[in-house]
Formats: structure tokens, sequence, C-alpha cells
């Protein structure tokens, strides 16, 4: 089911984030909210990378991201950035 594969891909977020050191928020929605330190600076470098996620200074959340949780290669592909902007 659509449930089963957003839970799967949270899950595997939720490990690639735990791996490189990062904090999120834990959410029963199809998102994280993920504390990148500069959550502008990620967001900009992401977006340039053709990754989009949402900034949340908006919320006082100015160290934070929120990523939706979308296909595995999207997914993948995302990690693969945020691993790249943060050098790990």
């Amino acid at each position: 089911t659509i449930t089963k594969k957003i839970l799967d891909g949270k899950k595997r977020m939720e490990k690639n984030l735990t791996a490189m050191g990062l904090e999120y928020v834990p959410s029963q929605a199809n998102f994280l909210l993920v504390n990148v330190g500069d959550g502008n600076k990620i967001f900009t470098a992401l977006l340039k990378m053709g990754v989009i996620v949402r900034g949340m200074a908006e919320y006082e959340l100015s160290e934070f991201i929120r990523v939706t949780v979308g296909k595995p290669g999207e997914n993948d592909f995302f990690i693969k950035c945020l691993k790249k902007i943060k050098g790990k």
C-alpha cells in the first residue's frame, strides 16, 4: 500500500539522517523536520541541486528544514545531496 511505502521511506530516511549525526523531529505525517544547523543555507544549497525542501525560519525554527518523504529515488537523491553539502 502507499501508506506502507511512505512509512518504509520515512524509516529509511531516519536511519540515514541518524547515520549522518543529524537530529530530526519524529512525525506521524509524511515529512520530517531536520535540524541541519543553518536551515536557510541548506535550503538554498539543496534548491541549487534540484531538491525542494521547506525552510522553517518563518516558524522560528531557523535551524530546521522540512523534508517530505517521496519516492525511493527522490529520497536517495535528497540524502546524497545533503551528504555532499554537509561533507558527510
